[in-house]
């Protein structure tokens, strides 16, 4: 959660991020892919639904405001 963050540190990625509105069902990453950027949720809802071959995609998580979705960005292999 951003709020577990430390404050100076949440202000600084407040402060150099760029706020962004996506329509609903837009999908923000794939998996497996390559892992560039990370969200800070503002409003609204992300649901994390990972691809499972031969069956319908099934939402394991859901995210909320003050949560981050993508942290993969930061972690090797960057996937």
């Amino acid at each position: 959660m951003a709020a577990a963050l430390p404050v100076e540190h949440r202000e600084r990625l407040m402060r150099i991020g760029r706020e962004v509105s996506y329509n609903t069902g837009t999908r923000l990453f794939e998996e497996g892919h390559r892992a560039d950027r990370f969200w800070v949720v503002r409003t609204g809802t992300i649901a994390l639904d990972p691809h499972v071959p031969g069956l319908r995609a099934a939402v394991v998580e859901s995210l909320g405001p003050d949560e981050l979705a993508g942290c993969s960005w930061h972690f090797p292999p960057y996937v």
